[in-house]
């Protein structure tokens, strides 16, 4: 190997069985494992020099991957110089190492196996965090998030080049696990420019006080993911003489849409009515009905599962929302995709 260089080192092993070692998606080596214990070590550990080693790497990590299947050599050729997709099957964890500040390496996976970074042996000492080598077709060089005058969540993002994507969504959940994130945009389409472009995402939907995580997801034009974040806003309410929000009654965007297996339906009541939301099929029928009786005023949120009125799953297809509110009615669109 040669100093100053990025390399890919992919490492296939069964117990008791073969061990193959790749460098940049070519095999390097093979031989046998020997471990023929029940079980793996309760904590992983990655680059690490622990009391009683000598040896521990040397170098800059940009990313590592764990998979609990044996990657075949075609898999490792083709994927080792691309971002594969959170979600692939057999993908245990998936740490991007792209944090930059704080001691916590983020799990990409809905797994949630998020580590704590040190340096050596030192506990609690501040990890150092280096520009990785990004091989996406986005080259991202912020993602915030602050409150605006109105007390609603302003995310955004910047980017420096885009090339073959599709667009971008918004992800937010109450705490730092992805697994319990939900997506609460519709896609934003990308630019796909050599220029740097500026990316804004409202969030008004938070009325409760907390603190809430935000990830961003970058939707490559071949289905492929990429994760960002999480970044985390701190909500407390309107402070007191503050001005007020104030609200409009509507029926906002189904999210996500497409959907499967199921639809948000957020709606904003400027004032306490009786609410009623019905889907309607492509013919016009009813397939569904929610009788919310009376509800009071400011933002609320409703989970369709995708059934009909008996609890059938319904086929793929175009889906009209209707919100009554007091006189006044909503209608908005979803697709349910299988």
């Amino acid at each position: 190997m040669t100093a100053n260089t990025w390399y890919h080192i992919a490492v296939s092993v069964v117990k008791n069985g073969e061990l193959r070692l790749y460098v940049n998606g070519a095999l390097e080596s093979s031989g046998t494992a020997g471990n023929s214990n029940t079980s793996w070590n309760s904590v992983f550990t990655i680059g690490d020099l622990r009391p009683g080693r000598e040896i521990a790497f040397y170098g800059l990590i940009d990313e590592v991957r764990v998979w609990n299947d044996v990657r075949t050599a075609t898999e490792i050729g083709d994927n080792y110089d691309k971002v594969v997709s959170p979600s692939s099957a057999g993908l245990v964890g998936y740490w991007k190492l792209d944090e930059s500040s704080g001691s916590i390496a983020y799990d990409s996976t809905t797994n949630g196996y998020n580590g704590t970074v040190q340096n050596g042996t030192i506990t609690n000492e501040n990890p150092v965090w280096t520009a990785g080598n990004d091989t996406l077709p986005v080259e991202l060089s912020s993602f915030t998030a602050a409150l605006s005058a109105h007390n609603n969540v302003v995310l955004t993002w910047v980017t420096q080049s885009e090339t073959s994507v599709m667009g971008f969504y918004i992800y937010r959940g109450t705490d730092p696990n992805l697994a319990n994130a939900h997506q609460i945009s519709s896609l934003i389409d990308a630019t796909n420019t050599s220029e740097q472009q500026v990316y804004v995402y409202t969030d008004d939907e938070i009325n409760q006080i907390g603190t809430y995580y935000y990830w961003l997801v970058v939707s490559d034009i071949d289905s492929s993911e990429e994760f960002y974040g999480p970044i985390q806003v701190l909500y407390e309410g309107n402070q007191p003489g503050s001005p007020g929000v104030p609200l409009f009654t509507e029926l906002k965007q189904v999210y996500p849409n497409p959907f499967n297996p199921s639809a948000n339906i957020s709606y904003v009541l400027a004032e306490a009515s009786d609410v009623s939301i019905s889907v309607y099929n492509n013919r016009g029928q009813q397939v569904r009905s929610f009788d919310l009786a009376n509800v009071s005023a400011g933002s609320w949120n409703l989970t369709w599962d995708g059934k009909d009125q008996n609890g059938s799953g319904l086929s793929s297809g175009v889906y009209y929302i209707r919100m009554q509110a007091g006189q006044d009615s909503f209608f908005k669109k979803a697709v349910l995709m299988k």
